[in-house]
């Protein structure tokens, strides 16, 4: 009675073994993948015979894995019938053991693994049949899978257009010979180098799986005939004959054009004729010891309505002196306006716009107060609407 509890769970662990295996070979058996086809195989003439040949092979693998399916199957449910019957005379044995026996808590639990273990060996048995009948079925539609597609035709490449040679650049044209080197060269003879021969297609290998229908025909390779030959170009020396002289008679001599006249500056306007002073009365008095006479300088009054006022300053040293004389005509008090009307000889002629009543001491004083330097009013005019300023 011993021996039969101590064979009970080594039975028990043994089978639960054989069925894990079985269980793991189905596993792999359904996972396993599909040939892959050959990438090395080319597209032959006998491309219909492989392709046949293919087709018996592939539905004749299905018949070979469902037999020794179906062998695996009948060796394990042999072995689980033969672990079920000793669990069951096992089972049988314990029930008719002694009253005191039965009450051994040892013996009660192994009984009950001894049963468990029946049970769970049942269960694993009905997982093997199922995973062994999805494997069955998955092999008896291996045949419409077709791992082998038939050979697809080998596409073809265009051969790349050869390309013509380039033409001969044109001759340069050479200028006319003289009458001494009129002898005509020939030119030498173009060589045209041949065209290069065509070079034969690469047969692109078209990817594995791909359907018949997805490859295009093949294409016979088009072959291009080389153009001819440009004609060479004539020779520009010895087809252009030699250009007589030209002989031109001599030219006469022409006279020389008459000299142009110089045109010389426009003379600057005379001055203004000078007032002459009124005569000097008998009785007038005598000049200073010194001998230098005093002369009264002549004073005349501006009227802003009568219009602008001319006034020439006199001796004026270049561009610079002239603006200082401008500047300082226009800080004069009642002066709006001062214009440059003309310059030439060291004569700056000045056109002021007056605003109120003025005179001309007025004028010469403030010039002579904003440049300091002494002047001297020499000319007057209120008819004439002028005054001449020496400066110094």
């Amino acid at each position: 009675m011993t021996s039969n509890h101590d064979d009970a769970p080594g039975s028990g662990a043994v089978l639960r073994a054989i069925a894990s295996l079985l269980m793991a070979l189905g596993q792999q058996g359904a996972q396993r993948p599909a040939p892959e086809p050959d990438s090395s195989r080319r597209a032959t003439p006998s491309a219909a015979s492989d392709a046949a040949s293919a087709g018996e092979q592939a539905t004749s693998r299905p018949d070979d894995f469902a037999a020794m399916i179906e062998e695996a199957r009948e060796r394990a449910q042999r072995v689980l019938d033969e672990g079920v019957e000793r669990a069951r005379a096992l089972s049988q044995a314990a029930t008719a053991v002694a009253p005191a026996v039965a009450r051994d808590p040892e013996s009660v639990r192994q009984i009950d693994e001894l049963r468990r273990t029946t049970t769970l060996m049942s269960e694993d048995l009905r997982n093997v049949q199922h995973r062994l009948g999805r494997i069955e079925a998955l092999l008896r539609e291996w045949p419409r899978l077709d791992p082998f597609p038939a050979p697809a035709s080998r596409a073809t490449v265009t051969p790349p257009t050869p390309v013509p040679p380039a033409p001969p650049p044109p001759a340069a044209h050479a200028p006319a010979a003289s009458p001494v080197d009129a002898a005509p060269t020939s030119s030498p003879p173009v060589e045209v180098a041949p065209p290069p021969p065509p070079v034969p297609p690469r047969w692109a290998e078209p990817p594995a799986g791909l359907p018949q229908s997805a490859v295009p025909p093949m294409r016979a390779p088009q072959v291009l005939t080389p153009p001819a030959p440009p004609a060479p170009a004539p020779s520009p020396l010895a087809a252009t004959p030699p250009p007589a002289p030209v002989v031109t008679p001599p030219v006469a001599a022409q006279p020389a054009p008459p000299p142009q006249p110089v045109i010389s500056p426009a003379p600057p306007p005379p001055p203004a004729p000078r007032p002459v002073p009124p005569p000097v009365a008998q009785g007038a008095p005598q000049a200073p010891a010194d001998g230098k006479e005093q002369s009264e300088a002549p004073l005349a009054t501006f009227v802003p309505e009568d219009g602008s006022v001319l006034v020439r300053v006199a001796p004026v040293a270049g561009f610079q002196g002239l603006m200082r004389v401008q500047d300082a005509l226009a800080r004069l008090r009642g002066i709006r306006q001062t214009a440059v009307e003309a310059y030439s000889q060291g004569e700056a002629r000045l056109r002021l716009e007056i605003g109120e009543v003025t005179d001309s001491d007025e004028i010469a004083g403030g010039l002579a107060g904003t440049l300091s330097v002494p002047v001297q009013v020499r000319e007057a005019s209120e008819a004439e609407r002028s005054m001449l300023i020496v400066l110094g």
